[in-house]
């Protein structure tokens, strides 16, 4: 049985796969995004540090 005729006698199952995979990427995005914020809030903290520690 190839996936395709899986999919017809299934219909349902195969929208929840998709709807896992769209989820899948979506936390992906969510992730890559917290990340770069993270990053960007340390490198700001940082530079605050170094004004600081000029003054």
């Amino acid at each position: 049985m190839n996936l395709a005729e899986g999919d017809r006698d299934d219909p349902a199952g195969k929208l929840r796969r998709d709807e896992i995979r769209l989820l899948e990427s979506l936390k992906k995005v969510v992730n890559t995004d917290t990340e770069l914020d993270e990053v960007k809030f340390g490198q700001l903290r940082l530079e605050r540090e170094e004004q600081e520690n000029k003054r």
